[in-house]
């Protein structure tokens, strides 16, 4: 049964990472004082960004010293750095296949949304630097910064079905590359729940957490949705 929305998340699932967010989580961090270890940012990636440094602040600091305050300005500093490189890098790209994947679900007549835990201005300079815009492939798109709660929370599935005017969870489909996202896919009761290893983490990784489906590649959705041609 092909399900009636596709909500993608972005960096490391439609969008080549290149570890592009574990390096400006750091960058940021780094340029207040603040050292992480590498491998710390792995249990924060789908998450908000606050969300994410202040868990991230709270391995290196005193939990005094974690201020709202200080959240902000590391934050402000991660959006100037990731927005600098979304903007000039030739590195930014889409993942493998992502716009055939597009095509196919748009011609059999299949939403597609894009959640994230990106704020809006990063996610509005991706979008644009990437086409998809320009090419009309997204109906709809939702940042963590526009709901109540982020990842894992369903808040960001429940912005969609309301768009979408979509009353039963079952006829989404949620893809990403981390566990939070397929922890907020199982939190909103999603008929798919697809993990795919194109990001951080591997299959036995993702395959801990609730999911009906972990790929290797988009292009395994045209099976998994019966869009074979």
């Amino acid at each position: 049964m092909k399900p009636e929305v596709v909500v993608f998340d972005m960096a490391g699932t439609t969008v080549r990472d290149n570890d592009l967010v574990h390096n400006a989580l750091i960058a940021a961090l780094a340029h207040h004082g603040i050292m992480i270890k590498n491998r710390d940012t792995l249990e924060v990636m789908g998450l908000p960004k606050p969300v994410a440094l202040k868990i991230l602040m709270k391995k290196s600091l005193k939990s005094h010293e974690v201020t709202p305050e200080l959240i902000n300005r590391v934050h402000e500093d991660f959006v100037k750095f990731i927005i600098r490189f979304f903007e000039t890098s030739p590195e930014v790209a889409e993942e493998k296949g992502v716009s055939e994947i597009f095509k196919l679900l748009k011609a059999h007549g299949i939403g597609i949304a894009l959640d994230t835990g990106f704020s809006r201005d990063i996610a509005d300079v991706l979008v644009r630097r990437l086409g998809w815009e320009d090419q009309g492939y997204i109906d709809f798109s939702v940042t963590s910064d526009e709901v109540e709660h982020g990842r894992p929370y369903p808040d960001m599935l429940l912005r969609v079905m309301k768009h979408f005017a979509i009353n039963d969870a079952a006829c989404l489909a949620k893809v990403g590359d981390a566990p939070s996202d397929l922890k907020t896919g199982h939190a909103a009761g999603c008929g798919y729940v697809i993990g795919i290893t194109t990001g951080a983490f591997n299959r036995d990784q993702l395959s801990a957490f609730p999911h009906t489906h972990i790929i290797d590649s988009l292009h395994e959705l045209k099976g998994i949705f019966g869009l074979e041609a």
